[in-house]
């Protein structure tokens, strides 16, 4: 290890291209980043970002680089003295993911991106699809659609993307359907070979559901019409009572629902369900065998009903949710477990909750079920996250955050009296960088990108900080401990005439 500073230009190398310099580093091992600076401060050009010792020519006087008297975006700069200077990051400079906030589907850097959630098809067991929103990135408009599937060993995985105009209609475990309301189209998807979308012509569509190896569909009117998955081909229109507002089926019936009441068609005649009464808001799927369910408000409350088709009241669930103003309901067709997706007011927070009968799922059974939930995950919208009060929250609003920290720095030979050090996070050469104040990334946290807040905090010792950083997905939290082991390098001065 060097252990004298010379700051000096080499002899010989005074034009503004290609002028060496020489440095030396203080007694420490580590990577090392080095910038140019204005006479301002600012920072002009990043030469070295974690580079190794290795990485330079060994001279005389130090470790011998090279300026080329041009700026990041490779322009030459003005007429100036330029100083070089930068930091070595020891060893014991630790970073490490500690959580994610705000979004439970993300369980690390390599999860799909999903900040919305519009449907779900349940599956087999516990696994089940997911039709919602994807950030679109670097693209003109604000998201794109996705469909993923969830279960338990594999977590999330995607499966297919769509236009952001694509609205979900129905879907089982082998097809999808959707609607292109910019372009006026119908879309089916294979899931079981997803090269691309089949289409046809159709305007206004509002829900759907395959039955009985068609594709039944709802447009706001009070008929249905009828395709075939396999050309989507129409076929024919089945006449309704009212306009439906949902739509869903399983081997015995086609199900409907207006705001009013729930319809059940056997053949192609829709007759009214008997019931006695409707929570507020409510919305419908079909269950096993000649049953369905129903989900809505009642007061305070969420109501959740299993109806035989003759309206005899099955099972019942009541749960209390203050910030949901409306919930989703989505059945298996083969066994008790349904899902709940819950909406709040402004639609910044969702919750999918799965439940399914404690002992063992049967379709048949007594009325009183204790339900078990096995599936409870949020998304809450996190773009304005910050802490209030000491706590992070998803929405700070106006409140102020703290976007550095200033650290000490151990003193070293080359700086007896030692340091302290403003750092900030920000995206960097390849994801998120801690930096100093004025831009020289120093240490990689993480190669996830496009993230657009950061907030930095103390850490639990003197030596550390926490930085939070948020995509519109979800917001990283990252311990970086031992930062009193970064030590200053000045490199001198480079005039350029």
């Amino acid at each position: 290890m060097l252990s004298a500073l010379v700051l000096a230009i080499l002899p010989g190398l005074l034009l503004a291209q290609e002028q060496q310099f020489a440095f030396a580093l203080p007694e420490r091992e580590g990577r090392i980043s080095l910038g140019v600076f204005d006479p301002g401060g600012t920072l002009v050009r990043t030469l070295f970002v974690g580079a190794a010792e290795g990485d330079f020519q060994v001279g005389l006087n130090g470790l011998i680089a090279t300026w080329d008297g041009k700026n990041d975006e490779g322009k030459a700069v003005a007429a100036g003295t330029y100083r070089i200077r930068g930091y070595v990051v020891g060893s014991e400079v630790k970073a490490e993911g500690e959580a994610f906030h705000f979004n439970d589907w993300i369980v690390d850097d390599t999860t799909p991106a999903i900040t919305g959630i519009g449907a779900v098809v349940p599956g087999e067991n516990d696994a089940f699809l997911l039709f919602g929103v994807k950030p679109a990135r670097n693209q003109p408009h604000a998201a794109d659609s996705g469909l993923w599937r969830f279960d338990e060993s594999e977590g999330l995985q995607t499966v297919a993307s769509f236009p952001d105009t694509a609205g979900f209609l129905t879907g089982d475990s082998a097809r999808i359907a959707m609607d292109d309301r910019k372009e006026g189209k119908l879309l089916l998807y294979d899931l079981t070979n997803p090269s691309g979308p089949r289409t046809a012509a159709a305007t206004g569509l509002s829900c759907g559901a395959f039955w009985k190896d068609r594709l039944a569909l709802a447009s706001g009117k009070t008929e249905l019409e009828v395709f075939d998955p396999a050309t989507l081909t129409p076929e024919k229109t089945i006449s309704t009572p009212v306009a439906f507002q949902g739509l869903d089926a399983n081997a015995a019936a086609l199900v409907g629902r207006d705001a009013a009441g729930v319809w059940l068609s056997r053949v192609e005649k829709f007759e009214p369900a008997p019931l006695k009464e409707l929570p507020e808001n409510f919305t419908l799927s079909a269950g096993p065998g000649e049953t369905f369910w129903i989900a809505g408000q009642q007061g305070s409350d969420i109501i959740v009903r299993q109806h035989a088709f003759d309206g005899e009241l099955l099972r019942q669930m009541k749960i209390t949710e203050a910030f949901a103003e409306t919930v989703q309901i989505f059945a298996s067709k083969t066994s008790l477990r349904f899902y709940l997706l819950l909406h709040s007011k402004n639609r910044s927070r969702q919750t999918l909750r799965g439940y399914r009968p404690a002992n063992s799922p049967t379709t048949e059974g007594p009325t009183q079920v204790d339900w078990e939930v096995f599936l409870d995950k949020t998304i809450e919208n996190s773009r304005r996250f910050g802490f209030v009060d000491g706590k992070l929250v998803p929405d700070a609003g106006q409140t102020p955050q703290d976007s550095e920290q200033e650290i000490p720095l151990l003193a070293n030979t080359l700086n007896a009296r030692g340091s302290r050090l403003t750092l900030r996070a920000a995206s960097g050469p390849t994801g998120l960088w801690l930096q100093t104040a004025e831009g020289l990334p120093l240490l990689a946290l993480t190669g996830r990108k496009f993230i657009d807040r950061t907030v930095a905090a103390k850490g639990g010792t003197p030596d550390s900080l926490r930085v939070f950083a948020g995509d519109g997905v979800v917001v990283s939290a990252y311990l970086v401990t031992g930062v009193e082991n970064i030590a200053a390098i000045e490199a001198g001065e480079i005039v350029i005439p």
